[in-house]
């Protein structure tokens, strides 16, 4: 009876020590599944339940231990990558920022310059019409004061020439009253000096009805010449109207061609130097006279001064 409760006690021993066993190698099992899933705390909860059953502790202890172990350097990868990926993230935000920065610096950089650039291109242009206005300015004034000058010029010199031309007039037509009282009386005295003291009866009637029959060739010329040159001093003297100044200087431009055309009248006592002027259809008439004491000009009848003759018969 001993023998067999022993027995039995083995037996019951041995199942239970069996059935240990059993759990002992799920657990480690499990364990084993769990940590290569990295499920670390589910691998040392199976290992700890496989070292309860004081199985095999030093098997338990070690998969514990490597579990651990396990655990600290899986956590220890993660750190690891969790701070390099932070770092290349850190890495990747300084460049964005740094890429962003520069951009934002290029752009406030070409905002400025635009800016500067277009700030000193108004600047010149203000300066630019500053100058053109001055210069305008300049120019206005230099043109006013040059045709007030050539006003000034002008008005002094057709005053002068006003001036001259009635001293000139003045001074013709005293000059041929003078002239022709002296010419009268040194007529007079002549006739009186050569008149024949005894004319025979036919010559005195041969005078008396034909006056140029009694003359001779040389008193008949004298006297041709005289009556040409007093007609040529009529004329001179002679004031036309306004129409009849346009129709002679009409009829001028009809007889005389283009450009200057010059004739020439020589007397005892004067020269006469006639120049007709023909521009465009339009003539004027420009004369010279030249006595012993004076020369004297005229434009259409009318007296001008020497500078306005010289001037307008130069042939061009």
């Amino acid at each position: 009876a001993e023998a067999k409760a022993k027995a039995e006690a083995d037996a019951k021993a041995a199942a239970e020590l069996a059935k240990k066993k059993a759990i002992f190698d799920k657990n480690i099992k499990t364990g084993d599944e769990k940590l290569a899933l990295n499920k670390f705390d589910d691998a040392l909860s199976s290992y700890n339940s496989a070292l309860e059953t004081e199985v095999d502790n030093v098997l338990a202890n070690a998969k514990i231990n490597a579990a651990r172990k396990a655990k600290v350097d899986e956590e220890e990868r993660i750190k690891s990558e969790i701070e390099a990926k932070a770092r290349l993230e850190a890495l990747k935000k300084a460049k964005e920022e740094a890429n962003a920065k520069a951009k934002l610096e290029a752009e406030q950089n070409a905002i400025e310059e635009a800016e500067a650039r277009a700030e000193r291109e108004a600047r010149e242009k203000i300066l630019a019409e500053v100058e053109a206005a001055k210069k305008n300015r300049e120019d206005a004034i230099k043109k006013a004061a040059e045709e007030a000058k050539l006003k000034a010029e002008t008005e002094a010199r057709k005053k002068a020439e006003a001036e001259a031309a009635k001293k000139a007039k003045d001074e013709q037509t005293a000059k041929l009253l003078a002239e022709a009282e002296a010419a009268k009386a040194a007529k007079a005295k002549k006739i009186a000096e050569n008149e024949p003291k005894k004319k025979t009866e036919t010559a005195n009637q041969a005078a008396k009805s034909d006056p140029v029959k009694g003359m001779t060739d040389a008193e008949k010329a004298q006297k041709e010449a005289q009556e040409a040159e007093a007609k040529a001093k009529a004329e001179l003297a002679r004031k036309m109207t306004e129409a009849e100044r346009e129709e002679f200087l009409s009829d001028l431009a009809k007889k005389y061609p283009e450009g200057v055309t010059t004739e020439e009248q020589n007397f005892a006592k004067m020269k006469i130097t006639r120049i007709i002027v023909v521009k465009n259809k339009k003539a004027h008439e420009y004369k010279m006279i030249v006595f012993p004491y004076g020369t004297y000009y005229k434009k259409d009848g009318s007296d001008i001064s020497k500078s306005i003759f010289d001037a307008e018969t130069k042939n061009k």
